[in-house]
């Protein structure tokens, strides 16, 4: 080999040689950013079951119309108890609402455990609060995820049902807001046998990544918090309370005459007197509630600016918002009109079965059973007897009331001069149905079967929106106000308190 040749290849090694560090230098690079790009993420969320409403304050015996009312009111713990909650993230700056939800893919699905936070006590709060339980998943990791945490999400909560198998790679957001549950808690839903309730978004909770600053919990780990993320129970609750505008005492059967265990009400002679001075006597035995919704609702609730259903029937419902004093809330059956004369199959109880049930029948809820073990559920030092936890059932305003609304029936004995042989006892039972939106400060008066009528609806009787029906996460509480002597034929006045988990006070009825 000729010394020039010999020369050149030395140079070609050398120039190998001296580029081997540089190129061992880049590739040193690109790991670290590599490795700081796949740093651990974690998003850790606080769900909160909420008491209702916005900034809610109380009105004086009267709602104040709309989702808000007059107050709110936290739950048993058996009623906020949260083991899970199934988390579903999707993409559309418009949200819940979005008019393209049909092509809106829902992004990821999980189902997270959860644990206890804090709570608020059960019952009335004079100061307005807003979250009555508070869960937290925990720190959960993103790896693997597709979430990215350059993106804004909007996310779907529901709480104690695992959806996660019901939503595949193609589910989309129109397919989600008509996802139907069959159930809304574990149990009978009569007196207190309902548990793990079943509870969904409340609001459109938007999970921004960008704009939120993550903390650091140890080299690399980068924790996002998101908080106010506010679930709602999908059922309500129908209570009778024991407050009395005078003395009310639970008496067990004395053994004489026709005497029955229940809670003993003073009678007034008139609708003026302040003190009830009649010898009169209404022992309260038993209740039922009637019309109940005993079928499916959805998880997102939905509201329409139109009160009937051919005036919506081409209307895309809202989804998720408030309701107002003129907005009507849809539940599962509005899909379809509710004006037939005919009880609908989805609705257990019927007002027309209950008026032809037997004193013993085991639908009704009767006083000696469940005034000693309810002792417990005390409100304002009277006894508060929870009747049981219907599901959502709103009416339209051309819908038959005796068919379509939700009521409860009372059942008691009326004991003329307190002197209970046959003579002067009384078997009264009296219909009434529950309020949502109540019609002002003045009274109503529900009725003994013979008065029942069978086609006034809310638009015949001149009533405002949404004045009858069902709400989810709604206390509907009922208490005898006045029971006022007439003949043979008492008249008593009911009052219907409608408390929201979110609390709304209504006004008084008449039965």
């Amino acid at each position: 080999m000729s010394l020039l040749r010999k020369l050149h290849l030395l140079k070609c090694l050398l120039t190998v040689a001296l580029a081997a560090p540089l190129l061992m230098s880049c590739y040193n690079y690109d790991q670290e950013e590599e490795m700081t790009d796949t740093s651990e993420k974690y998003i850790n969320l606080k769900i909160a079951v909420n008491t209702g409403g916005q900034n809610a304050t109380r009105a004086g015996e009267k709602p104040a119309g709309g989702e808000d009312g007059d107050g709110r009111e936290a739950g048993f713990i058996r009623e906020n108890e949260v083991s899970g909650v199934t988390v579903m993230f999707y993409q559309n700056n418009a949200g819940i609402n979005a008019t393209d939800a049909a092509t809106t893919m829902i992004d990821y699905c999980a189902y997270y455990s959860v644990t206890f936070d804090s709570r608020d006590e059960q019952g009335m709060n004079e100061s307005p609060h807003k979250d009555e339980a508070i869960y937290t998943t925990g720190n959960r990791s993103l790896k693997g995820t597709p979430l990215d945490v350059t993106k804004s999400y909007h996310m779907i909560v529901v709480a104690n049902l695992n959806l996660t198998s019901q939503i595949t790679g193609t589910t989309t957001l129109a397919t989600v807001r008509e996802m139907v549950s069959s159930k809304a808690y574990n149990g009978s839903g009569k007196n207190i046998d309902a548990t793990n309730l079943v509870m969904a978004s409340e609001e459109d909770a938007t999970i921004d990544f960008p704009s939120t600053t993550p903390t650091l919990d140890g080299p690399d780990h980068y924790i996002y918090n998101f908080s106010g993320i506010r679930i709602e129970r999908l059922a309500a609750r129908i209570d009778f309370w024991t407050k009395y505008g005078a003395n009310v005492a639970y008496k067990a059967t004395t053994g004489t005459g026709t005497d029955v265990d229940g809670y003993e009400y003073q009678v007034y002679k008139n609708d003026t007197e302040e003190t009830p001075t009649s010898t009169d006597i209404f022992k309260l035995v038993a209740v039922v509630p009637f019309n109940v919704n005993s079928g499916s609702e959805y998880y997102i609730k939905r509201t329409s600016k139109y009160d009937n259903f051919a005036a919506r029937s081409s209307e895309i419902p809202s989804y998720l918002t408030h309701e107002t004093t003129t907005s009507w809330v849809l539940d599962y059956y509005s899909s379809a009109a509710k004006t037939a004369a005919a009880h609908p199959t989805n609705l257990s109880n019927t007002l027309t079965a209950v008026q032809a049930l037997a004193e013993d029948d085991a639908k009704w809820l009767f006083m000696k059973d469940v005034q000693a073990t309810d002792k417990r559920y005390v409100l304002g030092e009277k006894d508060n007897i929870i009747v049981g936890y219907p599901m959502e059932n709103t009416i339209d305003d051309n819908s038959p009331l005796y068919y379509y609304a939700t009521g409860l029936a009372i059942y008691g004995y009326y004991y003329k001069n307190g002197i209970k042989d046959a003579a002067h006892t009384t078997k009264m039972v009296y219909y009434g149905y529950l309020r949502h939106q109540g019609e002002g400060s003045g009274s109503y008066l529900a009725v003994e079967a013979a008065d029942l009528s069978t086609t006034e609806t809310i638009y015949s009787l001149g009533r405002p929106d949404m004045n009858y029906g069902v709400v989810r996460n709604n206390i509907y509480r009922i208490s005898i106000d006045r029971i006022t002597q007439k003949g043979t034929e008492p008249k008593i006045k009911i009052k219907i308190e409608e408390e929201k988990w979110r609390h709304v006070d209504n006004p008084e009825i008449y039965i």
